[in-house]
């Protein structure tokens, strides 16, 4: 009798300790969870406050103001609005990238100090610097209707002057009129950066060789061989945005 009461007894020792062990098994695993999201949940609220430090208006502002004191607070919304608008405000990488584009660019200035429109040598206009050839091959052959819609709501201006014509021809000047309005050269310039992105599976450094060379220029400059995180136009937009972040 006695020796099937210690029998019962180890037994019931044997399971309360392997209850034990489950119970403290799912415990530990349970908290692990708990603190792999509360990680997560870190992460992700410092991520959104990194991101909403470079999407303030005078954290742009001043990053602008370094290479042009006088712009107007109107260009500096207008630019945050289109980053927004075509998600280009994702990351900090990419807004501190556009920055530093614009700056390159055109040191963040459409008109000149005597109030002309800038134009380059090669006929490119404005802050951004679109010639008339790559705005009307975007404008009449890539936007879709949905996209010149979004394009007015944005405070770009109509631009049916251009018809469905596949030749720039005698529609230049008109074109580079277009592109002397501020807004519709930010505007433009904003679809165009998020149609390259796309067109290269958002490398971000195949995408400003196409807006500086076009995708051929892009083809052969790869063909060669060569790294577009070498390419001379990226390294400048580095050098400057690291520049800018040291002054910032």
């Amino acid at each position: 009798m006695f020796n099937k009461f210690k029998i019962y007894l180890k037994y019931t020792v044997y399971v309360l300790l392997i209850g034990l062990v489950i119970s403290q098994h799912y415990y530990i695993s349970s908290l692990s969870d708990n603190l792999e999201r509360a990680n997560n949940s870190l992460d992700s609220t410092l991520t959104e406050l990194a991101r909403i430090k470079y999407k303030k208006f005078d954290y742009v502002s001043n990053k602008f103001k370094v290479f042009n004191p006088d712009i107007e607070n109107s260009t500096i919304r207008q630019f945050m609005a289109v980053m927004k608008h075509y998600n280009l405000d994702t990351t900090n990488k990419i807004y501190e990238t556009c920055i530093s584009q614009i700056c390159l660019e055109s040191t963040a200035r459409q008109r000149d100090e005597n109030g002309n429109v800038i134009i380059s040598s090669g006929g490119a206009v404005g802050i951004t610097q679109i010639t008339p050839t790559t705005a009307h091959h975007y404008l009449v052959n890539v936007l879709s209707d949905e996209d010149k819609k979004e394009l007015i709501k944005l405070g770009g201006t109509d631009y049916t002057f251009l018809g469905d014509s596949k030749q720039l021809g005698n529609n230049r000047k008109k074109l580079i009129k277009w592109l002397s309005n501020i807004n519709n050269n930010i505007i433009l310039w904003g679809y165009i950066m998020r149609h390259t992105l796309k067109t290269q599976n958002y490398n971000l450094h195949n995408a400003l060789v196409v807006y500086k060379d076009g995708p051929t220029g892009l083809s052969r400059f790869v063909e060669k061989g060569n790294d577009t995180s070498k390419h001379s136009y990226v390294l400048k937009i580095i050098q400057i945005s690291t520049s800018l972040i040291k002054k910032s």
